[in-house]
């Protein structure tokens, strides 16, 4: 999918081209994977906008507005709308997940209620958590031109940087919450059956214990072991997705705008409150 997401990453980046002034997370972090994704699931384009605005609904959600019921307006409308596409796709597939999902082999096929979850999941699940991971990155290297340079002038520099620059930004900061069915020790400290566990990625990936310098970005650190799409069988099943998506998307806004800059204080670039995704909430450039 590369080709597809740098065309839409320039469709995105030529909306803006001649300002000289953008918000790149409204203007483009947040909807390249959102375009990305429900293009992939088979959206027609026509409702990319409903999917920009539901998925803004869930990222900016607080509980102090559960009251007010904009929330769950927007999960009725996203699981009419995906309970619909799963109807179209099922009388008239097309070459999108969402068709190979419902017409895969009998033995393999999922229930309408997984589909269901499964596109839900692709929607809460993926577009937050790569749109940080790009605002993440862009923020990175807005801050540190000399590995920008490096990056930017060397073949295959983009690929070979990525995963230290994920590890840097560690986007999903905290793991979901577990729950021990027993009691379990960790690091000297016994925790009783029963009780929430929050694990730290950006605590694990910023480990001195593991990596030399953490809070160094080290393009030449070899290839870190990070955790931040998680380990074993919760590995995320969307992290080359996120990854192609967050390098094809960075190396076209730098290739488009090698000047581009950014418009504020470094200090007073701003990070969301939130206890699982860390996400810029303004990347305000200039170019």
């Amino acid at each position: 999918m590369r080709p597809r997401i740098a065309e839409l990453a320039d469709e995105l980046l030529d909306r803006i081209a001649d300002r000289g002034r953008a918000d790149l997370m409204s203007g483009f972090a947040i909807p390249l994977p959102v375009m990305t994704i429900a293009e992939l699931m088979g959206a027609p384009a026509s409702r990319w906008q409903d999917f920009i605005r539901w998925s803004n609904a869930q990222r900016d959600f607080s509980p102090l507005d559960a009251a007010d019921g904009e929330l769950q307006r927007n999960v009725d409308e996203l699981s009419k709308f995906m309970t619909d596409l799963i109807a179209e796709k099922t009388a008239n597939p097309g070459d999108d997940l969402m068709s190979a999902l419902i017409h895969a082999d009998p033995e393999r096929r999922l229930t309408h209620t997984e589909i269901l979850s499964t596109g839900f999941a692709l929607m809460s699940g993926g577009n937050d958590t790569t749109a940080a991971m790009l605002g993440g990155v862009l923020n990175t290297l807005l801050t540190h031109p000399d590995e920008r340079k490096r990056i930017t002038g060397e073949p295959g520099g983009w690929t070979g940087a990525m995963d230290e620059l994920i590890r840097y930004v560690t986007p999903t900061h905290n793991a979901l919450h577990r729950v021990t069915t027993e009691p379990v020790e960790i690091g000297g400290v016994t925790i009783p059956a029963g009780e929430v566990v929050i694990i730290s990625f950006l605590g694990a990936n910023h480990d001195e214990r593991v990596f030399e310098c953490p809070e160094k970005l080290d393009i030449d650190r070899p290839k870190p072991a990070h955790l931040s799409f998680g380990f074993g069988i919760h590995y995320c099943s969307g992290a080359h997705l996120a990854k192609v998506i967050t390098e094809v998307g960075t190396q076209r806004l730098f290739d488009r705008f090698p000047s581009v800059r950014l418009a504020v204080d470094p200090a007073k670039v701003r990070y969301q409150m939130n206890i699982l995704v860390r996400s810029v909430v303004e990347l305000p450039v200039e170019w």
